[in-house]
């Protein structure tokens, strides 16, 4: 079993865009976010754990998790502890796991707002659909 989890760095724009629906029998609206050149899509106003994305960069589907990766020297712990479990993995280097449910690409823009942090990845899992964790 072949378990593959990839983070998208968050670059370029920072505020979701609605996309025009896809022709299909139902009118669902896309959301669209650009992560360091790799655009995904979704479905929905908010981008929940758990959310099935598009990658239309590669054509891969994968899910949302609840984490983010971001690089800081001086990591502002007050400011996310509220929400986050906050995990030293190397150098400057956190990841933030989410503590309740939040809505990614708000959460992602907020993250990105704080100069403290001088990168800010979203975690999109790309295991085969079949093998993905509920979240």
């Amino acid at each position: 079993m072949l378990l593959t989890v990839t983070t998208l760095a968050a670059c370029g724009e920072d505020e979701p865009k609605q996309s025009s629906p896809q022709p299909s029998t139902s009118a669902q609206t896309y959301f669209t976010l650009d992560n360091n050149g790799e655009k995904i899509r979704w479905r929905g106003q908010k981008l929940l754990p758990g959310t099935r994305i598009d990658n239309l960069s590669n054509g891969e589907p994968g899910l949302v998790g609840r984490d983010f990766v971001v690089t800081s020297s001086a990591l502002p712990y007050e400011q996310l502890t509220p929400e986050y479990r906050v995990t030293h993995i190397a150098g400057d280097n956190y990841r933030l796991s989410a503590t309740v449910t939040l809505d990614m690409a708000a959460e992602l823009t907020r993250l990105k707002t704080m100069p403290e942090l001088t990168l800010v990845e979203l975690q999109i899992d790309y295991s085969p659909l079949t093998e993905l964790p509920q979240y």
